[in-house]
């Protein structure tokens, strides 16, 4: 049923074409579905044989589904999350006709060109209502939770409008699933970084903020991680710094950080880190030193930037380098 690309296995082509006359094909494309993901009820809205063709490129840490299927209904139950409880976020873009898109009492039409967050470990219900092309890309919980405070506020929500970052990320998007025969493990793994880079820098703009999130501590968070995301290699980033440029005392943007269980120089620390994870491992970076990239990473001590590495990743920068 699945066809192995030269990539590495990384891509796997799922068909109903592919299944004997005697298979029912929507029964076959929910089991593809739970195999790949999790329990859902699947319900076609045609008599005829369901026709889909799915897609998926996977590097372990991220995983990119391009579908071309049937208009049909998926509905994740309490009961479904009680048997297979999954942590990840989707995100699910629609390039064509749109979907409808329900979770936490929300719901919402996503137009061609738009995407929305679904909480895989919470009911949602998904209508196609014509045969349409969806790209969904598949995130673990801790790597959106540690950018984005309350992600389940933006569920279901429609948090792109077509244009500048929405359109950027949506483009790397479509160049990761036409090329995606051509890349190894490594290399998909270090292009869905910078797509989730560009989707994190999406759902913090103030647009987002604001339409989105009732809250306006939670707007104001957002709108702080944005600003550190985007400042992230300046060796001066302090709180001091953060503060000053967007309009809050220091005692209350500790304060934030406080009310989400970590301090504002933790989660500076933690950006850089990753950071600097991104680029040891990045080929184009090959011939840069480590204390050359720590210090592009906003580090101003060599011997501190290995420690807290190591104390992160589980390994120093010197040994990720000599295993790539």
């Amino acid at each position: 049923m699945a066809v192995d690309s030269p990539s590495a296995g990384i891509v796997r082509r799922y068909s109903t074409s592919d299944i004997p006359n005697s298979v029912n094909s929507s029964h076959w494309w929910s089991e593809l579905l739970h195999e790949l993901y999790f329990h859902v009820d699947f319900q076609s809205f045609s008599d005829d044989p369901y026709s889909g063709v799915l897609t998926t490129i996977s590097s372990g840490t991220f995983m990119l589904t391009d579908i071309n299927a049937a208009k049909a209904n998926l509905s994740r139950k309490k009961y479904h999350v009680q048997q297979d409880s999954t942590s990840s976020y989707i995100f699910m873009f629609s390039l064509t006709s749109g979907f409808s898109a329900t979770q936490f009492g929300k719901q919402n039409r996503i137009q061609p060109g738009d995407f929305t967050l679904i909480d895989s470990a919470e009911p949602y219900e998904f209508d196609q209502y014509d045969v349409a092309r969806t790209v969904v890309f598949s995130v673990p919980y801790g790597e959106l939770n540690d950018r984005i405070s309350d992600p389940q506020a933006l569920c279901a929500q429609s948090l792109g409008n077509a244009e500048g970052l929405t359109r950027v990320a949506s483009d790397l998007m479509r160049s990761l699933v036409a090329e995606s025969a051509s890349f190894s493990r490594e290399e998909f793994n270090l292009v869905s970084q910078q797509l989730f880079n560009l989707l994190s820098l999406s759902i913090l703009s103030p647009d987002k903020s604001s339409k989105s999130d009732t809250n306006v501590r939670s707007a104001i968070m957002r709108r702080m991680r944005r600003y550190i995301l985007l400042n992230i290699q300046d060796w001066d980033l302090t709180p001091t710094k953060i503060a000053l440029h967007n309009g809050i005392s220091v005692r209350y943007l500790h304060d934030l950080f406080k009310g989400y269980g970590a301090t504002c120089g933790d989660y500076i620390r933690g950006e850089r880190l990753k950071l600097s994870k991104s680029l040891i491992e990045n080929p184009a970076y090959r011939q840069k030193s480590i204390t050359e990239i720590a210090f592009n990473c906003g580090f101003s001590n060599s011997a501190h930037f290995s420690t807290s590495f190591r104390t992160k990743f589980g390994y120093t920068p010197s040994e990720l380098r000599k295993n790539l």
